[in-house]
């Protein structure tokens, strides 16, 4: 593991419309944590760059259009990683991190416990055997420390003790970030019931800032009581514009209204930025 340049570019000055968190040029501060839910179409794909430089990327979506948003937060000439987190082997998730692992250094790969049985999926792990990084399978109770200096983990909070024959989605691994008094909740495509086991056994760790929420905003993730025990400031739903599956599903967006949980979308806004000096979360992007 070694230190990463920090971000360079900068984005353009916007205006939120929701007046959640007021839009910044995103120029990558330094001593903050950066996290990016970046746009690649419907899928799922997460970066976060650490003050000290540590960089993970959670999933990776469908297709090589990760390469192109990473290059978007990254520095030019930045090929390596030292965390990457494949959630579960549905391809929407690790379908990207294919040409990632074939273009970047890649330290580490957490990954769930159920494998799966698409070409898709063979084809991930000859990536992942061929690139020979650290492998871990995810289980729930795991704290990875990502900045020492500034006490900044990941929680793994999902999957436990895992059984023959369970569905991708419900070995899919939940993961909360943790930086002073800014939380964030990435849940990838777990179902309502597993939502419900994570507010029972998990109830400080899933109440937090910023939710990624479940499945794309599939109607059958998001149950009313995770929402609210979850209690975010924000939820972000990474889905593709017009997608087939119907992502955001209308009953989502009805609990979350409800709920007055303002929503952010990568198929209206495309990739969404937060920073955070561990006190403040600012939407920058």
């Amino acid at each position: 593991m070694f230190l990463k340049k920090k971000l360079t570019w900068l984005a353009s000055l916007l205006i939120i419309a929701s007046g959640l968190i007021g839009w910044q040029a995103f120029s990558g501060s330094p001593g903050v944590l950066t996290v990016a839910i970046l746009d690649v179409g419907q899928g799922d794909s997460i970066f976060i760059e650490t003050p000290n430089g540590k960089q993970v990327l959670i999933d990776g979506g469908a297709t090589k259009k990760v390469l192109l948003e990473l290059g978007k937060v990254m520095p030019v000439g930045d090929n390596s990683l030292d965390l990457v987190i494949a959630t579960h082997p549905d391809k929407d998730h690790i379908g990207g991190l294919i040409p990632v692992l074939e273009n970047y250094d890649v330290s580490q790969i957490l990954e769930s416990p159920v494998e799966g049985t698409t070409k898709t999926f063979s084809i991930f792990k000859d990536a992942v055997a061929k690139e020979k990084s650290d492998r871990v399978l995810a289980e729930a109770g795991q704290t990875i420390l990502l900045d020492s200096a500034n006490n900044i983990y990941l929680k793994i909070l999902w999957p436990g003790k895992v059984a023959s024959g369970v569905l991708t989605n419900e070995a899919a691994v939940v993961a909360e970030l943790v930086f002073g008094e800014s939380e964030f909740l990435f849940t990838a495509d777990i179902p309502a019931f597993v939502e419900e086991t994570l507010a029972a056994s998990f109830p400080e760790e899933i109440n937090t800032d910023v939710l990624k929420v479940a499945h794309h905003g599939s109607r059958y993730s998001s149950s009313f009581n995770f929402l609210e025990a979850a209690s975010p400031d924000v939820a972000v739903i990474s889905a593709g514009k017009n997608n087939s599956y119907g992502h955001p599903h209308k009953d989502t967006l009805g609990r979350l209204t409800k709920l007055k949980i303002p929503i952010l979308g990568t198929y209206d806004e495309g990739t969404i930025i937060f920073e955070s000096d561990g006190s403040v979360i600012r939407r920058v992007r």
